[in-house]
């Protein structure tokens, strides 16, 4: 897979991909700096269908939502862009970490329904990440089932304990049912299952991807 963190030359450097005899397959979605999208939303939904990409990520909300300026900010960010995209066909979407799911003290919610509740499916939609989702006490198969209307892209990531340390491991090797996992998705929308491990812990990266890849096509996904 191709990971686009969204610098200003991405577009212009993929789009030699775009030519005949150049192997290159399409991105699944981006993860896009928010100064760009805020800056010309409508130049960003266009550089992405250069190189033919219509989800448009973002993700680690502005400080981690520590307060609630922070988190109008996001809403100001996704307010000012959904509908340019969307008339691009493009869609923007949040990627969750650990720090969405903490409670608001007035509305009693956390900040990834309160998004959730501020903005419709078709304006935004989660890549929800099932290691984070796990690590902040939720159940990825609940909320998977919850958002199911705005899943079009996951990221799946295992989660083991090294004695009282949380981590990352390939898919299938730490204590995340996938099982269950696949069979929640498989009643949304979702286009692409995205392995992602952001820490191997001294382990080759590519060798935890093939663990990972091995362990999904051995369960039939």
């Amino acid at each position: 897979s191709v990971s686009v963190c969204g610098r200003s030359r991405c577009a212009e450097l993929l789009r030699p991909a775009r030519e005949p005899n150049i192997i290159c397959r399409k991105p699944a979605v981006t993860h896009t700096n928010p100064d760009k999208i805020l800056t010309d939303p409508d130049k960003t939904a266009k550089d992405h269908l250069l190189f033919g990409c219509s989800f448009i990520g973002h993700g680690c909300g502005f400080n981690g939502f520590s307060s609630p300026e922070d988190f109008q900010k996001e809403i100001n960010l996704i307010r000012a862009c959904c509908e340019t995209f969307r008339k691009n066909g493009c869609k923007i979407m949040y990627h969750n970490h650990g720090f969405e799911f903490k409670k608001d003290k007035v509305s009693k919610k956390d900040f990834i329904t309160r998004l959730a509740e501020t903005f419709t499916a078709d304006e935004l939609s989660f890549i929800l990440d099932t290691y984070w989702i796990q690590f902040s006490g939720n159940n990825p198969i609940s909320l998977i089932k919850k958002f199911s209307e705005r899943i079009q892209c996951v990221h799946l990531k295992d989660m083991y304990c090294e004695g009282w340390e949380n981590r990352m491991a390939p898919v299938y090797e730490g204590n995340i049912d996938f099982d269950a996992v696949y069979e929640a998705l498989s009643d949304t929308n979702c286009e692409y299952a995205l392995v992602e491990q952001d820490n191997c812990y001294g382990e080759n990266p590519f060798d935890c991807l093939k663990k990972s890849f091995e362990n999904l096509k051995s369960h039939g996904w």
